[in-house]
């Protein structure tokens, strides 16, 4: 499971030197779970963390490049320059999604499994 895998403050960690103690890594956008406790999730639990390149983008990448890419992407937003430090935009993506508005009904969709990882993680990272 995804969800709750923020640090104690309800974002994710700063790379200032806790990053290592709370299992996040501001560089790579990765939050978890930490044997510390600080991570938001319950300690020991074994809540996997979320690294926004690998376990995010792949999904943004594939269901949302036909509208949100290229020259003039919808709403502005270029899902194949989205980088961990966008945490601004993670919460409204995941609204969007989870509210069933994105992506549109005749594109292609994610399975459901697919759709809660990735509003999970997106809403992890924006803290």
């Amino acid at each position: 499971m995804i969800a709750g895998c923020t640090t104690s403050d309800g974002g994710a960690t700063t790379g200032s030197g806790d990053a290592k103690e709370t299992g996040g890594d501001a560089t790579t956008g990765t939050v978890g779970a930490a044997t510390t406790g600080t991570s938001g999730a319950p300690e020991g639990t074994g809540m996997a963390a979320v690294d926004f390149e690998k376990d995010l983008k792949p999904a943004l990448t594939t269901y949302c490049t036909p509208c949100h890419a290229g020259t003039e992407p919808k709403k502005g937003i270029d899902v194949t320059k989205l980088t961990a430090a966008d945490k601004d935009k993670f919460g409204k993506i995941a609204s969007e999604i989870e509210g069933g508005k994105m992506p549109p009904k005749d594109a292609k969709q994610p399975s459901e499994d697919e759709k809660k990882k990735v509003v999970d993680g997106l809403k992890a990272l924006a803290g």
